[in-house]
């Protein structure tokens, strides 16, 4: 896997992680009915999603969306 295809799967399961832990956040906030805390957080997981989807976009775009290789590995 080139350099940069491997950064960016780096950058990719950031965001997934960081979005992941900030929809905890808010599930949190939710359950001390802390409503303010919660539309924070999820506005916020909303918004790394985001950035997660159009980062992903661009990878496939720049690197192709080819998963053979990938469906190899399952044989």
């Amino acid at each position: 896997m080139p350099e940069t295809a491997m950064l960016h799967a780096t950058l990719n399961a950031a965001l997934n992680a960081s979005s992941g832990a900030l929809l905890l956040l808010g599930f949190l906030a939710q359950r001390r009915r802390d409503l303010g805390s919660h539309r924070r957080w999820m506005v916020l997981a909303f918004c790394v999603s985001s950035v997660f989807l159009i980062s992903y976009l661009i990878r496939v775009a720049l690197e192709g969306g080819d998963t053979a290789a990938a469906a190899d590995l399952w044989r």
